[in-house]
């Protein structure tokens, strides 16, 4: 069934509303790629955040520091295990 029918989809609930077994909502394609937005609410309803605005200078300062340290600290933490695989690497390869 079409979810475009929509008083149809909700008469159709309600029929199931006084079974003991969960009901689970199986989206389209469209309906699914809408769902992974975030949602707001306005007022009293609620929508999907399809688009959000630019980071600003601020924002693409601080994120462009996170990177630069999270990056630091991987290579760090990894530096001893790139040493060992390339101490094994050299140790087994023929001269």
């Amino acid at each position: 069934m079409s979810w475009s029918r929509w008083p149809a989809v909700k008469a159709m609930l309600w029929k199931f509303h006084a079974t003991p077994l969960p009901l689970f909502f199986l989206p389209d394609d469209t309906v699914a790629d809408v769902l992974t937005h975030p949602q707001v609410t306005l007022d009293d309803a609620f929508a999907f955040e399809l688009l959000r605005e630019p980071l600003s200078i601020t924002e693409r300062v601080l994120k462009r520091a996170m990177d630069i340290v999270v990056s630091s600290f991987g290579l760090l933490v990894l530096c001893p295990v790139m040493l060992i695989a390339a101490i094994l690497i050299r140790l087994d390869s023929p001269v």
